[in-house]
């Protein structure tokens, strides 16, 4: 009997320990909902005096940004003396990776550099497109510093719950690990989670209870 116990006590243990640490499968048919969590990249391409050297720095900037993303929806947004949408959202990595591929010095016609249109576009695409959260990366010269009008826009997207990041230059490690992990923490921690994930921790639990009977089992007399 106390052997049987000691054994008993192990998989109550066990079990326990499993079910705390979070179980759980993502559903079938979650790619949909996925799709509310965006990557949406600015390039700043002001700079008309900028070689083929710079652009292919930038080019392959932008693409370690886009490749970051996963399986988030990613779009680009290109801008100089004005902006424009130069890729829809799409969660198939080769559309904005053959934008990007393509951008050149003089992409867009009017000189100048308006990081404030940029900005405003990016939150007027981000809720056309009925996206709830997403990271905004401004690549280019023109990240910092923000000018005025610049600031407040980025104040609005803030305000709209995105999150703003300015980058000069190739991407950290750290910046592509945290846009690669943000949508993993946002489905665990929001209030969807529940709708993305499958918990089977309480079935652990419910092992462990019917594993713990035996501890109360009498011996034979």
């Amino acid at each position: 009997g106390a052997q049987r116990r000691g054994w008993a006590a192990l998989a109550v243990a066990l079990l326990s320990a499993l079910a705390l640490a979070g179980p759980a499968l993502e559903r079938a048919g979650v790619a949909e909902l996925r799709n509310l969590d965006a990557l949406l990249i600015i390039a700043d391409l002001s700079d008309r005096a900028a070689s083929e050297a710079d652009m292919t720095r930038l080019r392959f900037q932008l693409r370690q940004i886009a490749d970051s993303a996963g399986t988030r929806q990613t779009g680009l947004i290109v801008f100089a003396g004005d902006a424009f949408l130069a890729s829809a959202f799409s969660a198939d990595p080769e559309v904005t990776g053959g934008t990007i591929a393509a951008l050149e010095a003089d992409t867009v016609p009017a000189p100048g550099a308006t990081p404030a249109r940029a900005l405003a576009l990016a939150l007027q695409t981000l809720r056309r497109a009925g996206v709830v959260h997403a990271d905004v990366v401004l690549a280019g010269a023109a990240a910092e510093p923000l000018d005025e009008a610049a600031l407040a826009a980025a104040v609005a997207l803030k305000d709209a719950g995105f999150q703003l990041h300015t980058l000069r230059g190739a991407p950290g490690a750290a910046l592509l690990a945290e846009l690669a992990q943000r949508p993993v923490l946002r489905w665990r921690a929001g209030a969807l989670a529940g709708l993305a994930w499958q918990d089977y921790g309480r079935w652990l639990l419910a092992l462990a209870a019917l594993a713990s009977l035996a501890l109360f089992r009498r011996s034979a007399a």
